[in-house]
C-alpha cells in the first residue's frame, strides 16, 4: 500500500517553510467521522478529493489546526491537498 506523502514545490523550492516542511499530519487514519490536519499555514487552501481527482470538499486554514467532516463521504480512499502561494503537500486518507 502507497503510505508516503507526496511533497510538490516550485523548481526553486520557495516557500516550502509554508507548508512546514512536511510535517502536515492527518489523523485518525482510518477516519469514520472527522479528520484532524496540523501543521497548517494559516490561509493554506485544504482539499478533499476522491481518487478520480474530483473534489469533495474544500476550505481555508484559520488555525494551524483543521478539522474536516469526513461523515458524509462514502467511505473509501481520498486526498488531502494543502496549498500555499509557493508549495503543495497531499496525504492520503481513508473513511470506513
Amino acid at each position: 500500500d502507497w503510505s508516503e506523502p507526496i511533497t510538490f514545490a516550485t523548481p526553486e523550492q520557495v516557500g516550502i517553510d509554508e507548508v512546514a516542511n512536511g510535517t502536515i499530519a492527518l489523523y485518525p487514519n482510518p477516519a469514520t467521522t472527522e479528520a484532524t490536519l496540523t501543521g497548517l499555514v494559516p490561509g493554506a487552501k485544504v482539499e478533499v478529493l476522491d481518487l478520480q481527482g474530483r473534489l469533495q470538499a474544500t476550505t481555508h486554514a484559520v488555525h494551524a489546526t483543521l478539522t474536516i467532516d469526513v461523515s458524509l463521504l462514502p467511505r473509501g480512499t481520498y486526498f488531502v491537498r494543502v496549498t500555499t502561494e509557493h508549495a503543495a503537500t497531499v496525504r492520503k486518507l481513508i473513511v470506513h
